[in-house]
């Protein structure tokens, strides 16, 4: 039986599949292989929700970007991907003007994406070169992960929210950021962004060498930087904004973490050889969004379970008002107060501040770690569509039927136990319960479960026992995925 081809590619590509109850038997969606320009730009014109738009190797370039305006819908998303992971290269940008489009497995050399609607995912890419980046214009629900970066200039990750108030909940996560002296994540642009309610998520991200002073920079609200690690870098940043996070990072050697503006928390952070800055200002929080080019000061910053070399209160002494109210408890290291008001050191000396925080490596981040595959559905003939047509994945219905708690714990809390789960044990063994059944349903019904407990996993601290268990279940039921889907694709339609 042959193995599934590139392990590597995301199964996280298809985070919107529904979850198939075996025997329903729904419409399975076209896919369209392509492998020219001209085809991609077909396929990208034609495609409609369902739609899986597969790039045979090579490089695909045109005069301008491609662009997709067509949308998919959350149960049904367009899918753009390599027919296996990072063997098609992106030689002209990528722009997504519809909703709910997934891409995947590509290379971007000095090209980028351009994301203009909500819903969108870009996935286990590879960027790299001075315009290797993405853009985000005011869009919603985006999610950026396992995805390489490397030699960009300007910011390689934009989060640009309109002042409306339209451009939050953006997911950036496992991506892995390397070798740039520019922003690797901007979160706003601008004093008058201060208010807005982002509310992006910037977590278990890896950066190495990245030496602008501002790493990840926030200009908005209600961001949360968590568990990320920074090795040999700048800072991360809260340039505008409140009620900004920085949690359970571990930063070696680097700038550090620096905060104005006002309900700002450092916590559970673990930093070697690195500072925490708590800013003096020009302006204070209020003053902020109306005043361009200033330099809000701290108010209210709340340190808690750090441990770092040095922590200054009121740094940037020479702006005129001071640093206010910060709150220091549980922490480990030096701490100078410099322009400051009404600083509390409630306990210091804790051995276990940062205790929280743990260190990412390289195979834990990037393509390499996305967790399993998304293989491209099974072309009809070996030759490409030529004419951007779509062959459909037929299979008869399967007669029998599963039934499943899905993959998070409705209306409890904790992890449920693996003893005794459908998906746990031999993936072989398990694919004999479907004996009868069609094996595409049964591979999709098991990559279902497999995305419900991995969405199930982020919602635990890393490393906990909570996480522990939905990963281990994750794992279990993509390996069956894996199994069915190769069988699948090498003939077998029946189990």
């Amino acid at each position: 039986m042959s193995s599934l081809t590139n392990r590597r590619h995301l199964l996280l590509t298809a985070l919107a599949l529904p979850l198939v109850t075996i025997g329903s038997a729904p419409a399975m969606a076209a896919s369209v292989w392509v492998s020219s320009a001209s085809e991609l730009d077909r396929a990208l014109a034609n495609a409609s929700s369902g739609t899986t738009i597969v790039l045979r190797s090579g490089t695909y370039s045109k005069s301008g970007s491609f662009s997709i305006s067509r949308s998919g819908t959350s149960s049904a998303p367009i899918r753009i991907m390599a027919e296996q992971a990072l063997s098609a290269t992106m030689g002209s940008s990528l722009s997504l003007k519809g909703s709910y489009v997934q891409v995947s497995g590509l290379r971007f050399k000095s090209t980028r994406v351009d994301i203009y609607k909500h819903n969108c995912q870009v996935n286990g890419c590879v960027f790299s070169g001075s315009n290797g980046r993405i853009r985000l214009e005011g869009v919603q629900n985006t999610v950026i992960s396992y995805n390489e970066f490397s030699g960009w200039g300007d910011r390689c990750i934009a989060f640009n929210p309109f002042t409306n108030g339209q451009g939050r909940n953006a997911n950036i996560y496992g991506n892995y950021f390397h070798d740039s002296s520019q922003v690797c994540i901007g979160i706003g642009f601008q004093h008058r962004h201060q208010p807005l309610n982002a509310a992006v998520q910037v977590e278990r991200n890896l950066f190495v060498r990245c030496t602008h002073d501002q790493v990840v920079n926030t200009k908005t609200s209600n961001n949360v930087i968590r568990g990320n690690t920074m090795i040999g870098g700048g800072a991360f940043v809260c340039r505008f904004g409140v009620n900004n996070k920085f949690e359970n990072n571990w930063m070696e050697n680097c700038k550090g973490i620096w905060l104005s503006d006002k309900n700002c928390v450092a916590s559970g952070n673990r930093l070697s050889n690195s500072d925490i800055s708590v800013l003096a200002g020009d302006v204070t929080s209020a003053q902020t969004a109306s005043r361009e080019g200033t330099h809000p000061r701290s108010e209210y910053a709340r340190l808690s379970n750090n441990v770092a070399r040095r922590t200054t209160i009121g740094a940037w002494g020479s702006l005129h008002l001071a640093a206010i109210y910060t709150t220091i408890e549980g922490h480990n290291g030096r701490i100078d107060l410099s322009r400051h008001q009404g600083t509390q050191i409630r306990s210091t000396g804790n051995s276990s501040a940062g205790s929280a925080a743990s260190k990412l490596s390289t195979s834990q981040v990037g393509p390499s770690a996305a967790g399993g595959s998304s293989a491209p559905p099974a072309s009809s003939s070996g030759s490409s569509t030529g004419s951007g047509s779509s062959s459909q994945q037929g299979g008869s219905s399967s007669s029998g039927s599963s039934s499943s708690s899905g993959g998070s714990s409705s209306g409890s809390s904790g992890a449920p136990s693996t003893s005794g789960h459908e998906c746990v044990g031999d993936p072989a063994t398990i694919l004999r319960r479907h004996s009868g059944q069609n094996a595409w349903k049964v591979s999709e019904y098991y990559h279902s479960q497999a995305i419900d407990y991995y969405n199930t996993m982020r919602k635990y601290p890393y490393g906990s026992t909570e996480y522990n268990t939905y990963k281990s279940l994750f794992k279990a039921c993509r390996d069956v995925n894996q199994l069915a889907d190769s069988m699948a694709r090498s003939g077998v339609r029946t189990l």
